[in-house]
């Protein structure tokens, strides 16, 4: 009898599923298809047999005897056996092995170290240079090391000449550009190795995440149309925005690179940039647009007027991901499951996410959050609000734009009524960013043109809270805004002491709590009746609300004219004859500490030194000197995170960039207090349930999802609130911090600190 011919396994088979071995030779040649398929938009020399390569030897540690008897209970050359199963056999290592050479023949910085990285980190994510020189060098330590790889030389006979193809390759990258670089190459080999994993394993999985979405083209003929009957309005504010839009749009045609939108707040910004982003994209042959917006109570607001201009009935051409996500269609499986999907890797035309989920992934070392960034290149990125950019972050992160626009087939996009000064940075003009070409060259002219409030300043001494209550209850419909959590509890006390109908919001309610609260602020509003709110920032950056009158505490200059753009936004008032008159924005000193510490603090310095000697907020060029005051006292550069990437320290800059500084842990709500009265949320509940009884780490939807009900608290309060906190253990990862509230959440203010509860149910 002939021998048998051995056969390697990628994947064991499902038997009850009718699923067979998934064979190793044809995983990896399908890997290594993929991978090079994900790298089409990079402009690299050799790239695609980089790309290719890394998909053929990713699992060449797999070829082990020890993987496919003790990992997969499977024995290749007889094609039976029932080895029990264990954990923790490295196959990722012996790939990594073959490519990389030591620091004399090969200078980390080489295209070949980067794939070398990528390969052994394909499931662990990248590491630090010091521990990955380590792994490799216990892996050339192993007896017999080079075995597997004849096995799979004679397994599959082409790999040598794939592997041999490598030599063509000779383009080094030095610095940040190989710390991108092999971020890239490991989020192509990840996704399509989780991708070819679940074709063959999954296949009914595999045809949702296919699923059909509207072209570029179709979503940019909606927009157009769409807009063009919007825009049919003869007011003086539509016919300005009109104007704008028009200019804005007939800009796409310019070549790719980096953009400025600087707009007044509600002029049509949102719709203008997606409008350019469309059309840009097509014009160029990109493939997507990424519409980043800062924070998570506005990115459901954009969301759904997307939704309004480019979904017809029954469609869902909007991939919405982010930490606060909710099913759109509750009654669609296949579409809350195909949202989940797409949230792994963006594959689809059009994505609205945070600027955080952005930036934080391109700046990852887990292969969770990198999976996606390669769907990054080729694609319009547009950054709503780009002012909120953390100050402490903008080399590292101006610097990655940077290298996605010259690299890798991106435009950037940089949209603000507040547009910041880049140019004061140090090195900047080194930069592309420096080229941004304005995508509304004439702002000037439309900001005063839609100048809608008038600022009075008042902050050469302290207003006492009461003083502001007492305005406030003068008017029937006014904004207040300010700093901290604590100054929003106090003034509301008093405001809601003579108005029970008073509103609060703060980062103290949980998301879905804060989406009621605005809905229910939007209701008043459009209905004209009495609307008194008390709020923390949270409100003033893109939420589409519209009050006569607005208060706010001295704070960033940029935050100020954010906040005006809540007051007199849609250009309705008019005084008693008729006529327009503008709303009244007060800028006040509150007492005692006025705002955050940090960045914010700073910004907050250098808006007080302005607002001495000028009122004129209307005016963007007052915005030149502030910016230069801010990025002269911060450290915008941010050189230790810089040099941790030129040294290939992945670990070390996934834990440094972080882009809120706070060290805050997740607190669960699990109930309301109304009146006084305990009521049990089910869903947070029930999630948390899930959590304990399952036997591994929960997956990433049951996340998503409890983020809906969860409050950030920060860690050095948390021996304060240990008598309202159950710690909640997550199988799979014991160190996780996460924390079910027990104590009094309150219908009208949240999360309740003080020992007194009742006063807010009086």
């Amino acid at each position: 009898m002939p021998n048998r011919k051995p056969e390697y396994w990628a994947h064991s088979p499902k038997p009850n599923d009718g699923i067979p071995p998934h064979l190793l030779r044809v995983h990896l040649l399908s890997v290594a298809e993929r991978a090079r398929e994900f790298g089409s938009y990079f402009k690299i020399p050799g790239i695609a047999t980089l790309l290719f390569t890394a998909g053929i030897l990713h699992d060449l540690g797999k070829y082990k005897l020890e993987f496919q008897r003790g990992r997969l209970g499977h024995d290749p050359e007889s094609g039976t056996g029932y080895w029990p199963k264990k954990r923790g056999v490295d196959h990722s290592s012996l790939g990594a092995l073959t490519v990389y050479r030591p620091r004399e023949d090969n200078p980390e910085g080489s295209m070949l170290d980067a794939l070398a990285r990528a390969i052994a980190g394909h499931h662990a994510g990248l590491v630090d240079a010091a521990a990955f020189r380590g792994r490799l060098e216990a892996a050339r330590n192993e007896p017999d090391w080079r075995s597997p790889i004849l096995d799979a030389v004679a397994d599959f006979p082409d790999l040598t000449e794939h592997a041999n193809a490598l030599s063509e390759v000779a383009l080094q990258l030095s610095g940040t550009s190989f710390d991108v670089l092999t971020r890239m190459l490991l989020s192509c080999l990840v996704d399509a190795d989780r991708i070819d994993t679940e074709a063959h394993l999954d296949s009914a999985r595999n045809a949702v995440r296919s699923r059909k979405v509207q072209t570029l083209e179709v979503l940019d003929r909606r927009l157009t149309a769409r807009m063009a009957g919007l825009m049919n309005d003869s007011t003086q504010l539509n016919r300005i925005r009109r104007e704008m839009y028009e200019q804005v749009v007939a800009r796409a045609a310019l070549e790719p690179g980096f953009f400025r939108l600087t707009m007044p707040t509600g002029g049509g910004k949102t719709l203008a940039s997606l409008s350019f982003a469309l059309k840009h994209a097509r014009r160029h042959g990109l493939r997507r647009v990424i519409y980043g917006i800062p924070y998570t109570s506005i990115i459901d607001q954009t969301a759904r007027v997307f939704r309004e201009f480019l979904n017809d009935d029954g469609e869902e051409n909007i991939l919405e991901h982010h930490s606060a996500i909710e099913p759109k269609n509750s009654s669609s499986e296949e579409l809350q499951l195909w949202t989940s999907l797409l949230s792994e890797n963006w594959d689809t035309p059009l994505v609205v996410t945070t600027t955080v989920q952005i930036f934080e992934s391109l700046f990852a070392n887990k292969t969770g959050r990198l999976r996606k960034i390669h769907n990054i290149t080729g694609s319009v990125i547009v950054l709503d609000e780009v002012q909120t950019l953390p100050t402490t972050l903008l080399g590292p992160i101006l610097d990655l734009l940077n290298e996605l626009v010259e690299r890798y087939h991106v435009s950037v996009v940089l949209c603000t009524a507040t547009q910041p000064t880049f140019e004061a940075i140090e090195g900047f003009t080194s930069t592309g960013v420096a080229e941004s070409r304005d995508l509304l060259p004439n702002a000037p002219e439309y900001f005063d043109a839609l100048q809608r409030v008038d600022y009075a300043i008042d902050i050469s001494a302290p207003t006492p809270w009461t003083a502001i209550a007492e305005q406030m209850l003068l008017n029937p419909s006014v904004l207040t805004i300010v700093n901290l959590r604590r100054h929003a509890r106090e003034l509301y006390d008093i405001v809601r002491a003579e108005d029970p109908q008073a509103l609060h919001l703060s980062t103290y309610m949980y998301p879905v709590h804060r989406k009621e609260v605005l809905a229910h602020i939007s209701q008043r509003l459009n209905n004209g009746d009495s609307c008194r709110v008390v709020s923390t920032q949270m409100i003033e950056c893109g939420v589409d609300v519209d009050f006569p009158k607005v208060f706010r505490a001295i704070g960033p200059l940029d935050a100020l004219v954010q906040a005006a753009g809540r007051c007199n936004r849609e250009g309705l008032l008019v005084d008693e004859s008729g006529s327009f008159r503008r709303g009244q924005v007060w800028v006040f000193r509150p007492e005692g500490r006025t705002t955050p510490t940090g960045d914010y603090m700073v910004k907050t310095a250098a808006a007080e030194e302005l607002l001495m000697g000028t009122n004129e907020l209307g005016d963007p060029g007052v915005f030149e000197k502030y910016y230069r005051r801010v990025f002269n006292d911060v450290d915008t550069q941010n050189l230790d995170l810089q040099s941790a990437r030129s040294k290939q320290q992945f670990a070390t800059v996934a834990d440094k960039f972080k882009f809120v500084d706070s060290d805050t842990v997740p607190v669960v709500v699990t109930a309301r207090h109304v009146n006084g009265q305990r009521t049990q949320l089910m869903e947070p509940l029930d999630l948390l349930n899930l959590i304990e009884a399952a036997d591994a780490e929960p997956g990433p939807w049951i996340w998503r999802r409890l983020q809906n009900y969860c409050v950030g608290v920060f860690r050095n309060d948390l021996a304060r609130h240990a008598p309202r906190l159950r710690r909640v253990v997550v199988k799979g990862s014991e160190d996780a911090e996460l924390y079910e509230w027990t104590g009094v959440y309150d219908e009208h203010v949240g999360l309740i600190e003080e020992g007194d509860p009742g006063r807010y149910w009086a």
